[in-house]
């Protein structure tokens, strides 16, 4: 080779760099001009309300191990409701209890902090002392510096107040980014710094509404008022009581005798502080008490039961209800005033009014001749199956009495618990009108154990081709049964509890005895899963280069998301593999 063919060999040489050199660092700067447009795309949805957050809320704090939080260099001064238009509610309105006002909940921030950004809080809200809905959480000032001067109030949270309720926010915690805002999000995540936590929380300053509620006295006269005021400067309350003109009180809880039964009207006038007062006026209606009297004819064990009580009532309010109940005897109606029919035993009443008032009386009868014996009779249940009423058809023209395995009498047929297996013995007795009660016979009761659950393990496998399906399966013992539920309810069964597509399902086996037909308490979960093939690798590209003095080899390369590896196969059919792709 002559020296012109060595000058533009090696021309060509260097020429084959430049280009290789050229493809690469195309290469390079398309991927990254990829990851820019991503990011642009994942910049402006992020720029939705949606994402104002970073972490995920609402976060779960445990009150009996709440966040430190030593410093609370942000923290909540007052919480206050305003009406609608966000203004302070006129202090003159008066506001009769259950009312309703729509309006938001201010809060007035505080703290020693003058950089705080991004403010995250979460928080409960209580009404009358029982939680109200989830946790709620928001993201405020993203973007802006946490104003915290103690003086102005900003909206927290719209609310529906009806006037009188007592509305708390408890287990308040917030957080917040320090220094500046960044990229505007509010940092939803515990810590035990620059952070404000308060389980007892704050009482929601609300309009001042005078209200009271009262017990009347079953025995006398006298009334207990209670004190429900809300609203106002809480804890600055001065109470003015009028009973009618019978007598005053300024107490918050007042006892009032009226001396005689009647209606009178109470007046309530609350004062809080600098506020305009507040009354309230309501009728308290006083009833003559309840006096019972009665008369009585035993039961002479003629051929119709002859016992009967006939009682009269005086005083109370409004209707009466009777609740009648006896230990040893029978033929009673129990919510009847007057009883008839009766057999010998004792017996008691209880007349309640409807103030829930009540007088207890006491009564025996004598106990007539014996009927005929009813037949025994067995009953059998599952484990599991909750409450079962027992009942036995008695002769014709006579009545079924129940008594426990004591042989105590029962008001009424019992209810076994079915989700306890064991046996028991209960006794029945027959009972016609003008006879006695027959002797016992035995009533044998049976609930039968369920079951153990059966044994399943979960299956998975990959997407193969050609497709492969998975069938659930389970063991149970010999004598016993699988049925496969398509939800943990066992709402749906199948006969085919398999998976013929990429995904996931649940099936959930359950036993069943074949001799008792009783199934088992609980369900077996049983997940297949079948998880889809990933995504061919990114090829990093064809090769080629020039022979080179040295020589120089050329190695495959390939690109794959984060988890994922590269196998090397030698065919297009996968039939050898290599860890060095290389020429």
């Amino acid at each position: 080779m002559d020296t012109l063919s060595i000058n533009r060999l090696s021309h060509l040489i260097k020429y084959c760099r430049f280009l290789s050199q050229i493809n690469h660092w195309f290469r390079v700067y398309s991927i990254y001009f990829r990851i820019f447009l991503v990011f642009l795309a994942f910049f402006n949805f992020t720029s939705l309300s949606v994402a104002q957050f970073s972490g995920t809320p609402p976060l779960i704090i445990n009150p009996n191990n709440p966040p430190g939080c030593p410093q609370n260099n942000v923290t909540i001064t007052d919480l206050e409701f305003r009406d609608s238009d966000g203004k302070v509610i006129d202090p003159n309105a008066d506001f009769e209890p259950g009312d309703v006002i729509e309006g938001f909940i201010f809060a007035r921030f505080g703290g020693s902090s003058s950089n705080a950004y991004n403010l995250y809080i979460q928080y409960e809200i209580f009404i009358d002392g029982i939680k109200e809905g989830s946790t709620r959480f928001d993201c405020l000032f993203s973007g802006e510096n946490v104003p915290n001067d103690g003086i102005e109030y900003y909206q927290l949270a719209p609310f529906t107040l009806e006037a009188g309720q007592e509305i708390e926010l408890k287990n308040i915690y917030m957080t917040w980014r320090t220094g500046n805002a960044g990229n505007g999000l509010c940092p939803a995540n515990l810590g035990n710094s620059q952070c404000y936590w308060s389980g007892e929380g704050l009482l929601v300053r609300t309009p001042l509404v005078a209200n009271f509620d009262f017990l009347t006295n079953c025995d006398d006269f006298s009334v207990q008022f209670t004190d429900e005021t809300t609203g106002g400067e809480v804890g600055n309350y001065d109470w003015s009581w009028d009973f009618d003109g019978l007598g005053s009180s300024d107490l918050q809880n007042p006892n009032f005798d009226f001396g005689s039964a009647g209606e009178y009207d109470v007046t309530l006038t609350v004062t809080s502080g600098l506020l305009p007062p507040k009354t309230i006026i309501k009728t308290v209606s006083i009833y003559p008490n309840l006096q019972l009297s009665y008369t009585k004819v035993d039961d002479d064990c003629s051929p119709n039961s002859t016992g009967s009580i006939d009682i009269t009532v005086q005083g109370g309010l409004g209707q009466y209800t009777y609740a009648w109940t006896t230990q040893d005897g029978s033929g009673l109606v129990a919510s009847d005033e007057d009883q008839t029919g009766l057999s010998e035993g004792v017996y008691n009443v209880t007349v309640t009014d409807e103030r829930g008032c009540s007088v207890i009386e006491q009564i025996q009868i004598i106990k007539p001749s014996e009927s005929p014996a009813p037949s025994p009779a067995n009953f059998e249940f599952c484990e599991g199956s909750g409450d079962q009423l027992l009942s036995v058809t008695p002769a014709e023209g006579y009545e079924i009495l129940w008594y426990d395995e004591n042989q105590n009498l029962l008001q009424s047929a019992p209810t076994i618990d079915g989700d306890i297996a064991g046996q028991s013995t209960f006794f029945i007795s027959q009972l016609k009108e003008g006879e006695c009660e027959s002797s016992k016979a035995q009533i044998n009761v049976i609930v039968n154990p369920a079951p153990s659950a059966p044994e399943a393990d979960d299956q998975e496998i990959c997407e193969t081709e050609p497709f492969t399906n998975l069938t659930a399966t389970a063991t149970v013992g010999e004598g016993f049964s699988v049925i496969w539920y398509t939800s943990a309810d066992g709402e749906g069964t199948t006969q085919t509890p398999s998976l013929t597509e990429v995904g996931t399902v649940t099936y959930y086996a359950a036993a069943i005895n074949d001799e008792t037909g009783c199934e088992s308490l609980t369900r077996t979960p049983v997940t297949l899963t079948i998880n889809a093939a990933p995504a061919a690798p990114v090829s990093g590209g064809d090769q080629e280069i020039c022979e080179t003095e040295p020589f120089t080899s050329l190695t495959a390369t390939a690109t794959v998301g984060e988890g994922f590896s590269v196998i090397w196969y030698t065919s297009a059919d996968g039939e050898g593999t290599t860890q060095t792709p290389s020429l």
